[in-house]
């Protein structure tokens, strides 16, 4: 009986689940978009949470008596937590892919679980059980013993040929994913090459044209694998968020590599530029060197002061022809005769 109850409750919970991430994803992305891991209109993750919250506040009792509110938000904040992460991390070791990435949101675990989105869930776990749960409970609390097996085991037997069909079409698509992967390594690889030999000419531009072709081969290729696959399986590609690599596509590395090689390129480059300027320099100090050092052997050097004797100053050193000597009191001698008339006549 309580396991059908149970049952039930997870089945609406499930249906409300997908209703909202329906609802978000395709306002988001302005287009239709089929949320969830199977192809009906559920989404197990939201039942699972649901459930176990409620499970938790009618069987483990609180130390008042009842839960408060915050009490029930710090259940669902780690509860979302544990189970967000498990279940990303499950589904991507199966399948390579993941039905929800929380990359560009802030605070995130490889793109898992993210704290915006653990918050969210919080308070959704308060919502439902103050206002869900007891609507849940009215609703199955109406029903006989009977008919809560009957829903449960229907609910069971749809749930499981979902889960059948939507693992059988991944598996389908794993296996057309692996025969691609082959072909695209060798394009890939060729690719690199011609992207190694223009990389030391110009690297902006064969960056630029790296990109390009990863985007233009990375279309390709999800439009050759659509090609080879039936309805059902592209129905429930379309579910998946982002695909992990299983390790055998060599894509990834290849423009790892790409990536070092004009790193290392542009090292050199800035090297080269930097040795260059060095060289420039030390030649121009040797050259305004050189030219000093010459300008000092072309010029005369002052002749040497005589040394003093007895105490006395140096007689100063003899004139040149141009030059005549000085009378002590500052005016010149040999002056023209007249000057010296002059002077003979005042005496």
């Amino acid at each position: 009986m309580w396991m059908s109850r149970y049952f039930v409750w997870f089945l609406v919970f499930s249906f409300l689940g997908w209703i909202y991430e329906t609802l978000y994803v395709s306002i988001k992305e302005k287009r239709w978009a089929n949320r969830g891991f199977l192809f009906g209109p559920v989404c197990p993750i939201y039942g699972v949470g649901a459930v176990t919250i409620c499970a938790v506040v009618e069987n483990v009792p609180a130390a008042g008596g009842s839960y408060a509110w915050w009490q029930i938000f710090l259940i669902s904040f780690f509860g979302s937590i544990v189970l967000e992460y498990g279940t990303h991390w499950t589904l991507e070791k199966l399948f390579h892919a993941c039905w929800w990435d929380y990359s560009n949101m802030p605070l995130n675990i490889h793109g898992r679980i993210c704290l915006p989105a653990s918050l969210a869930f919080g308070a959704a776990g308060v919502l439902v059980v103050k206002v869900l749960y007891p609507l849940a409970d009215r609703l199955t609390g109406g029903l006989s013993p009977a008919m809560l097996e009957f829903l449960s085991l229907l609910g069971m037997a749809v749930i499981a040929a979902d889960t059948t069909l939507t693992v059988s079409a991944l598996t389908n698509f794993s296996r057309i994913v692996r025969s691609t992967e082959d072909m695209i390594n060798i394009h890939m690889q060729a690719y690199v090459e011609t992207f190694t030999e223009t990389a030391g000419a110009a690297m902006q531009r064969a960056s630029e044209r790296a990109s390009e072709e990863r985007r233009r081969f990375s279309d390709s290729t999800v439009s050759y694998v659509t090609e080879h696959m039936g309805r059902h399986v592209s129905g429930a590609v379309r579910r998946v968020k982002k695909l992990r690599p299983s390790g055998r596509l060599a894509a990834p590395a290849v423009f790892a590599g790409a990536q070092q090689l004009l790193a290392g390129v542009k090292d050199r480059v800035a090297s080269g530029v930097k040795r260059s300027a060095k060289a420039a320099h030390d030649l121009l100090t040797e050259s305004r060197e050189s030219e000093l050092q010459k300008l000092s052997d072309e010029t005369p050097a002052a002749p040497p002061a005589a040394p003093a004797v007895d105490g006395h100053p140096a007689a100063p050193a003899a004139r040149t022809e141009s030059e005549p000597p000085q009378s002590p009191d500052g005016g010149r001698t040999g002056a023209s005769p007249d000057h010296a008339g002059e002077t003979a006549s005042g005496k």
